[in-house]
């Protein structure tokens, strides 16, 4: 990954950060957990290193799920769900993406990065080209491994 992204970034650049959803999420912890907001549904390691990266970098920032489209940080889960644009690659939410960014006003923001891997990336990208706005995409082409190094080495861990 190129340093001058990171070096834009921490210049506090008017950024939309869109992370992955995780499979792991907290009612395979806590059974009982209940409705839950999407920030806190998602547990595993690479979504925490997504999700501090997409808070101390991005003006705003939202989830990419295969169920709900591109939902909001606080948007309620209310119970587990296992789908995946890996397993389900005709996916019928990505004919709200278009929409789901306006209400998220992407017009507002000077950049866009998604934080995650190739399959969901391509669905991503073709919401974009509605919008007069790149999407970036720098760890696409990356083993997870190789993502989260480079997510600690930006948050400085």
């Amino acid at each position: 990954m190129s340093d001058k992204l990171w070096d834009r970034l921490s210049d506090n650049q008017n950024s939309f950060i869109i992370i992955s959803c995780a499979k792991q999420k907290i009612w395979d912890r806590t059974l009982n957990a209940g409705p839950t907001l999407a920030k806190d549904a998602y547990v595993s390691a690479y979504f925490r290193l997504s999700r501090a990266f997409a808070e101390k970098y991005g003006t705003g920032w939202a989830i990419l799920s295969a169920k709900y489209g591109i939902i909001s940080p606080d948007f309620i889960i209310h119970q587990d769900y296992d789908v995946s644009f890996k397993t389900n690659p005709f996916s019928p939410i990505e004919s709200k993406f278009s929409r789901q960014l306006v209400d998220m006003r992407i017009e507002t923001y000077d950049s866009a990065i998604f934080l995650g891997g190739q399959s969901y990336y391509k669905k991503l990208q073709k919401a974009f080209m509605d919008f007069n706005l790149p999407l970036q995409s720098p760890l696409a082409h990356l083993f997870i491994g190789q993502r989260m190094r480079l997510l600690n080495d930006a948050l400085g861990k």
